[in-house]
């Protein structure tokens, strides 16, 4: 007898965008898929969960209409993992960094972390593979697989990095239709176990 296993999704492709244009064009090829925008302008809705991992709760917060932060990769690791509090995943995530508030640091490395696989890190690491120390820049990435979350962590290479985040940008597909409940399926099979037993009744009048 074999028995079905289920196995995880491979690893995701994903795509990065350094312009929000480019990012723009990408999303308009999902059309009807929801989308949620925090401006920061005022705390953060109910929709939108931030998780602060280790740190100082100083260092961290909502300030001047921005998301800021303080990350670094000493133990215990500090990071700040989003993810949307209604149950949806994301397929891709835009925004305008900013790495300059107390000046250049160890950049930025972006987890994607998954229901049925591995987390990835995306290859670039913001500040030195892709944006600057003198202002602020976007950067976006679109997946080809749902995620649940991401994670903003220091990069490896040094310690300490001090960000803020500005028109945070999500596509937010909606949960997945409900599976039948058993009790519907058992309904289904009695009705088809009836028509039999009437084909039957008809059969032998």
């Amino acid at each position: 007898m074999l028995l079905a296993v289920a196995l995880p999704a491979s690893g995701a492709s994903i795509a990065t965008f350094t312009s929000s244009t480019a990012f723009d064009d990408a999303v308009s090829g999902y059309p009807g898929l929801p989308t949620f925008n925090e401006t920061f302008t005022t705390v953060p809705t109910t929709i939108l969960n931030i998780t602060f991992n280790g740190g100082n709760q100083y260092q961290r917060g909502i300030d001047l209409g921005k998301l800021w932060d303080q990350v670094t990769n000493l133990s215990p690791s500090q990071t700040t993992t989003i993810s949307l509090t209604n149950g949806n995943m994301m397929l891709g995530v835009g925004a305008i960094w900013d790495l300059t508030p107390l000046g250049p640091g160890a950049g930025l490395k972006i987890t994607l972390n998954f229901a049925d696989q591995p987390s990835q890190d995306l290859s670039q690491v913001l500040g030195y593979t892709v944006g600057n120390f003198s202002g602020p820049f976007f950067f976006g990435f679109i997946s080809d697989q749902k995620f649940t979350s991401f994670t903003v962590g220091a990069s490896q290479s040094y310690y300490t990095e001090n960000y803020t985040i500005d028109n945070l940008f999500i596509i937010d597909p909606p949960a997945p239709e409900p599976v039948p409940e058993p009790a519907t399926i058992g309904l289904m099979g009695g009705s088809l176990v009836g028509l039999a037993a009437l084909s039957r009744m008809r059969r032998r009048a």
